[in-house]
């Protein structure tokens, strides 16, 4: 089996790649190192840079094909599902979920092809393909996230497959929608259901003050799951609609053994803990957990909502939901109406319980706006307190704002071994073509330590983070050539 980069995906500086086999690891020829930040010394963050690749039964959706729909302009206003995301085991494997692009594939509809395997990161191959009920792979039904348990056990959030409705102002293929979100837990080696838990139909459950009926799960935002392991906790994340087609984030909590929800009784009446109107429009969801204080996950979402816009970083607990030290952390973002010209990137927290957060956006006011996305970094102190803010703000990159070449989907972040810096790293785009994959390094207050380097290919998922083996290398997934993945490192 042979290594082969796009050609296609080349950086503008052109640069031939030799073929690898499979077995090595392997530093494509392609990489090129910018120093347009000449500021900085030259770190060599790419020298430790290895991938090798396995091939899958179907080739999954590529970076390119999100892109097209999802970046088709820097004021595009929506995202979509986590299409390739990846899971670290104990016995040095990942198991990396995708979606292939095999079947018609437009946007949240049509995803029934779901694929799951498990990858040696010492053997550089797959191990064995897991086993996804079929239950998740019904045609017409969203994708509203993955999630591993560990021990061979998998969530998948998925919605109920469209039916017919009269609810015509959000109708979709012919008068068809959706009206409920499951999370389903089944067993990897044989696909067996452990159970199936639905969010808005539990009949012991009050759910009037969420401003109406509720349907349309995942709808124009990227929905998430999120698993504290320590308090066998999982939180679920996504936009959805309601009433007259208006659309807002939900969150809810619900015990990963055995899905029962996290509610909490008010005026002697059940409500779902963490079921508040979560602001509108929202578009961009990240979740993580947490054991700082007493908070138990952070989400960070991706707003329009008027007369402001912004980037909002929450916490939430089960006891209470949503706890103090919200913080709409920039509320500038350029934008008119429902164009907010970012993206959202990742949130890692630091080992002295700071946030870091990366995202694109429009350096220009709306007025004069011209195209490019730039990526600025900050690190949040005081996470879920009434302290809560920005304590350091830094932009990494300096596209010019009338080049089309600039950020945008595909952002991540990790934590270098010595816990002491944070490799910020995101796509570049010619246009709405992918075409590079830059990488610098801060310390933990912010710092500029690096210049950029850069990738000649696009290499990272929108939603997908980064994660760090015992042996100190950072892993990230993403597509190869065909029926192919790469699966990637850094140390």
């Amino acid at each position: 089996m042979k290594l082969k980069l796009l050609a296609v995906l080349l950086s503008i500086i052109v640069v031939s790649c030799s073929k690898k086999n499979v077995s090595e690891d392997t530093q494509p020829s392609s990489w090129e190192h910018n120093s347009s930040h000449n500021d900085k010394s030259e770190r060599g963050i790419l020298k430790s840079f290895s991938t090798f690749e396995v091939e899958v039964p179907s080739a999954p959706i590529t970076i390119a094909q999100y892109s097209s729909v999802y970046n088709s302009s820097a004021t595009g206003n929506y995202s979509g599902p986590v299409y390739m995301d990846f899971a670290l085991n104990d016995d040095n494997t990942i198991d990396v979920f995708w979606i292939s692009s095999a079947e018609k594939w437009d946007g949240m509809f049509r995803q029934d092809s779901k694929y799951l395997c498990r990858v040696s990161l010492s053997g550089k191959n797959i191990v064995r393909q897991l086993v996804i009920p079929t239950l998740l792979k019904k045609r017409d039904s969203r994708f509203l996230g993955f999630k591993s348990l560990g021990n061979d056990q998998f969530v998948v959030g998925h919605s109920s497959v469209a039916e017919q409705t009269s609810q015509g102002a959000v109708s979709i293929e012919g008068g068809k929608t959706v009206t409920e979100a499951y999370y389903t837990n089944f067993n990897g080696n044989n696909g067996a259901i452990r159970y199936t838990t639905p969010v808005w139909k539990d009949p012991s459950i009050t759910y009037e003050n969420f401003g109406g009926p509720k349907y349309l799960p995942g709808q124009a935002s990227t929905p998430v799951i999120g698993y504290n392991r320590d308090k066998d906790l999982l939180a679920v994340y996504m936009g959805h609609r309601m009433e007259a087609g208006h659309q807002g984030g939900f969150f809810a909590m619900m015990k990963a053994s055995t899905g029962e929800l996290i509610t909490k009784i008010t005026g002697g009446k059940k409500y779902l803990v963490g079921h508040e109107w979560n602001y509108s429009h929202i578009f961009d969801m990240r979740l993580m957990p947490t054991t700082t204080g007493s908070a138990d996950f952070y989400t960070l979402s991706h707003l329009d909502a008027l007369p402001k816009r912004s980037l909002m970083f929450t916490a939430w607990n089960a006891k209470s939901g949503r706890m103090d030290g919200q913080l709409p952390y920039l509320d500038a973002i350029p934008g008119t109406g429902n164009q907010t010209y970012s993206k959202t990137g990742d949130f890692l927290e630091l080992p002295n319980g700071d946030i870091a957060t990366v995202y694109a956006t429009g350096v220009k006011s709306p007025a004069d706006y011209q195209g490019a996305l730039n990526v600025k970094l900050a690190i949040i102190s005081g996470a879920g307190t009434s302290n809560a803010r920005v304590k350091k703000e830094v932009w990494l990159s300096d596209y010019p704002p009338q080049s089309i070449i600039g950020a945008g989907p595909g952002m991540q972040l990790g934590l270098s071994a010595d816990k002491k810096e944070i490799l910020v790293c995101w796509n570049t785009f010619n246009g709405n073509i992918p075409v590079k994959t830059a990488f610098r390094m801060t310390d933990l207050d912010g710092n500029i330590t690096s210049t950029i380097e850069e990738s000649g290919i696009s290499l990272l998922y929108h939603g997908q983070s980064m994660k760090r083996t015992p042996d100190g290398k950072l892993i990230f997934v993403s597509h190869g050539e065909g029926n192919k993945l790469l699966v990637n490192a850094i140390q």
